[in-house]
């Protein structure tokens, strides 16, 4: 009995003396340093089938499983990322077309708008223009100073601008009443026109001249029935 105890105290003293064994890797420990996993992958391809069925083994193949997904993730992400800007780029672009065709197109509308409105400036222009043509060709002719330049009639002229050789062939047989009513008045207002500018200043001022004749009589033979005696002849034949 004595003896058991001196039997096992080596053995407990070499278990004492060991080195623990160190805990198997943990798999964010392996994800994290990729060194110590490729260095436990090469073991557990190396080792026996019970060293690749140990808690280590299993823990790096699921951290390489791990570290697979991270990087279809991060592939995954990159692409959408890619895509997404590809996107953005064919907004940008589609926009600055748009953009770029409704400039042109509010300059083309400017552009019609001034030509349109030169136009119509020119026509006003032109229609003014042609007014005042037709205004001065009307009015009478002025001098520099503006004064209105009078036509000038002479003593032979007739105020009305009536031929008396024209109006001597004239048969008034011919003629309507509304027509030889008319040419009875023309010739009268000519007759007095004449009668006042031939008519000396006395006269004008109410003096008598020698020889002439006074009387209501006189004054109605002078200016009333003076244009009756143009169509005497006429009306004898």
């Amino acid at each position: 009995m004595n003896r058991l105890p001196l039997v096992l105290l080596p053995a407990l003293v070499f278990m004492g003396c060991a080195e623990p064994e160190k805990p198997p890797a943990s798999i964010a420990t392996m994800i994290e340093d990729p060194t110590l996993l490729d260095a436990v992958l090469a073991g557990c391809t190396a080792g026996d089938e019970e060293f690749r069925a140990s808690r280590e083994c299993i823990n790096a193949r699921r951290a390489v499983d791990a570290v697979a997904t991270a990087e279809t993730e991060d592939k995954e992400k990159v692409d959408l990322e890619a895509q997404s800007e590809r996107k953005r780029a064919a907004l940008r672009r589609q926009r600055d077309r748009v953009d770029q065709q409704r400039e042109v197109t509010e300059e083309r509308a400017e552009t019609e708008a001034a030509a349109k409105e030169a136009e119509e400036l020119t026509g006003s222009a032109d229609y003014a223009d042609h007014l005042i043509a037709e205004e001065a060709a009307v009015l009478p002719p002025t001098t520099p100073t503006g004064a209105v330049i009078e036509p000038e009639i002479t003593e032979d002229a007739p105020l009305l601008g009536l031929d008396e050789s024209a109006i001597c062939t004239i048969d008034p047989v011919a003629l309507s009443a509304a027509d030889l009513e008319m040419l009875l008045i023309a010739l009268q207002e000519e007759w007095q026109f004449r009668q006042a500018r031939d008519e000396p200043a006395g006269a004008r001022d109410g003096e008598h001249l020698p020889g002439q004749e006074t009387g209501s009589a006189t004054e109605g033979d002078q200016q009333g029935n003076k244009p009756a005696e143009v169509f005497s002849g006429g009306g004898g034949g």
